[in-house]
């Protein structure tokens, strides 16, 4: 993510969202590590998971819908 912001001068949303749902899948993973059982809180953090991939499914369909104007500078 450091490369594409110091290449294109600017960072993504839908990065932030890959991040946001990394971290989520970690904090599962640590929590059946410790307790070796499925709770309400996995499934609960499950549907957080589910929540980001639906909001990145958005932002990918508005950046298609409606793109972003780019300024080109001309010589």
């Amino acid at each position: 993510m450091v490369g594409i912001y110091f290449k294109t001068n600017h960072m993504p949303v839908r990065f932030l969202i890959y991040l946001a749902i990394t971290a989520v899948t970690r904090l599962i993973i640590d929590i059946v590590n410790v307790r070796h059982e499925a709770t309400m809180e996995v499934m609960f953090l499950g549907g957080t998971i589910l929540i980001l991939a639906f909001a990145n499914l958005v932002v990918r369909y508005a950046s298609y819908k409606f793109p972003s104007k780019v300024n080109i500078e001309e010589d």
